[in-house]
């Protein structure tokens, strides 16, 4: 926004200042209803997508970390674990950063991991020396709420700063787990009233 002066009449006073809008930023290809566009290299937007995260579903897939096999088409990859219900591990792109998150349909777990563990869970973070600033997020208008880290990133991105998000994607994802599951499994515990957590 800035504000300009409009002649007016025939003296050509100016006007008191008026605002001007002007847009400064504008969506990209990932926006609702653009799946079949393509993007500046000629490609398919979902095919970009998939030649990401394939060679990182392959990579974590070797090492144990998932049973899945094949990237989805679709800027969101996630991961499955055996650490409570409803709840999964995801690796993918927001509008400028590459984020590892954790996802919860439990509000009540995460309220309670907020309130109880922020500041352990921090710790923990920075001591698994994990890149990246750390975010805590419920939306009122979805059911679920997550713990990310991220880092700047764009699918964009020349080849080879994709293949260092990759690369942190890929190692940040087995340190993620490893920090959370166990804060996860005891607040699940303390909600279950001390029951084996599922």
């Amino acid at each position: 926004m800035r504000a300009i002066a409009i002649e007016q009449g025939e003296d050509k006073q100016a006007s008191l200042p008026a605002p001007e809008f002007r847009p400064v930023a504008f969506p990209n290809d990932w926006t609702k209803g653009n799946a079949g566009k393509r993007n500046a290299s000629g490609q398919p937007a979902n095919q970009q997508w998939l030649d990401f995260f394939q060679p990182l579903v392959e990579k974590l897939h070797e090492s144990g970390f998932t049973t899945k096999a094949n990237a989805t088409k679709g800027r969101v990859q996630r991961f499955g674990d055996e650490c409570v219900q409803h709840t999964y591990y995801s690796a993918w792109f927001g509008w400028s950063y590459a984020i590892v998150s954790v996802v919860m349909f439990n509000k009540e777990l995460y309220a309670k991991l907020l309130e109880d563990r922020k500041e352990a869970i921090a710790e923990a973070v920075a001591a698994a020396d994990i890149e990246g600033e750390l975010f805590w997020r419920t939306l009122p208008t979805r059911e679920f709420s997550e713990i990310h880290v991220r880092i700047k990133g764009a699918i964009g991105d020349p080849p080879e700063r994709l293949e260092e998000i990759r690369d942190w994607m890929s190692d940040t994802l087995p340190k993620f787990r490893e920090v959370l599951n166990p804060q996860i499994k005891e607040v699940v515990r303390e909600l279950e009233g001390g029951a084996a957590s599922p």
